[in-house]
């Protein structure tokens, strides 16, 4: 099976920082707002069901994962997800 990059609107990162750093912002925030975004919350269900969680069921939703992984991580994951996406188009850009 081939997997297929869907990129990430720039916007859903920005308003992540800002749900991130809003001490009223819940996981259910965080959720909601990745949710949009497609590759995102493929990304953060398979990392949530992969063995460094050692979970007994596998996660079927997003708020699930973002509920196991945490505030913090899915912030890192999404920071990284979206500079892999930049590095990526300039160098398909410059092919």
């Amino acid at each position: 099976m081939e997997l297929v990059r869907l990129p990430s609107p720039p916007h859903v990162l920005c308003k992540l920082l800002d749900i991130c750093h809003d001490p009223d912002s819940s996981l259910g925030d965080l959720a909601d707002l990745i949710s949009i975004d497609a590759a995102l919350t493929s990304k953060l269900i398979m990392a949530a069901n992969s063995g460094a969680f050692a979970i007994n069921q596998p996660l079927k939703n997003l708020e699930q994962a973002v509920t196991l992984i945490g505030h913090a991580q899915v912030k890192t994951m999404v920071t990284t997800s979206s500079i892999q996406q930049l590095f990526a188009g300039l160098i398909e850009s410059q092919k």
